[in-house]
């Protein structure tokens, strides 16, 4: 489902959401288990559908992780490193691979791209209007039962976060400080920083944000968002 009608010169960030990657968002990971990440899917699936009605002409999905803005878009999304039938070999990573999924429940047909950031700088967005999927994971040692060791800061730090996607603070967002968050494992900072560097770029550009879901089941903490750029390039 593109989007008909002329394109533009030059980048445009009409719309971005932010979407956590669990594995267990994946359907044939999940199957019928995990019936408390329930609302998590629906509100992914909200923000993707928001990011789709935006009439972007290419949707570029962005996690934190090595540099390599050129990774090739038709490179597979597959679970077959959850030990699931699909590709092998050359496969996009998990926050792309859910994106991608994300993407292909909404009925996104047209052109995407994949990103990866690990610095948090700005990215070169391609020219026509741009959607932004941001797919990251907050922190990971929110709970004795999370995946790293408790550490009270997490929370303190992912409740940062949320007021910055909530609120559209795209200073607060593009200063987040990298140290702490590979501290706390939160693995998509790099991905939520170079959103807001990324959207600082884009002159004129206002924010209408709202975030639909703020959670951490398995003492990780998850964030969906939607924002709507509005007057940018202008």
């Amino acid at each position: 489902m593109g989007r008909p009608g002329p394109t533009y010169p030059g980048p445009v960030l009409v719309a971005v959401a932010v979407v956590p990657h669990p594995p267990v968002l994946l359907p044939e990971v999940a199957g019928d288990g995990a019936p408390e990440l329930a609302e998590l899917r629906r509100a992914c699936d909200r923000v993707v559908a928001d990011l789709v009605r935006s009439g972007p002409d290419v949707v570029v999905v962005l996690c934190s992780g090595e540099v390599g803005r050129t990774q090739d878009h038709r490179v597979p999304a597959s679970a077959a490193p959850y030990g699931l039938p699909g590709p092998t070999g050359s496969i996009l990573g998990l926050g792309h691979t859910v994106g991608s999924r994300l993407l292909d429940r909404a009925g996104w047909d047209a052109e995407r791209r994949v990103y990866r950031t690990v610095t948090g700088d700005p990215v070169d967005l391609p020219p026509g209007r741009v959607a932004l999927l941001v797919a990251a994971d907050g922190s990971a040692r929110r709970s004795e039962s999370a995946p790293g060791p408790y550490d009270p800061r997490a929370v303190r730090f992912d409740a940062a976060v949320a007021r910055a996607l909530a609120g559209g603070d795209v200073e607060a967002l593009g200063d987040l400080d990298l140290v702490l968050a590979d501290e706390l494992w939160a693995r998509g900072a790099p991905a939520l920083r170079s959103l807001a560097r990324t959207l600082r770029t884009q002159q004129g550009a206002a924010v209408e944000a709202r975030v639909d879901l703020d959670a951490a089941p398995y003492g990780v903490g998850y964030l969906c968002a939607s924002w709507t750029v509005r007057g940018a390039g202008e």
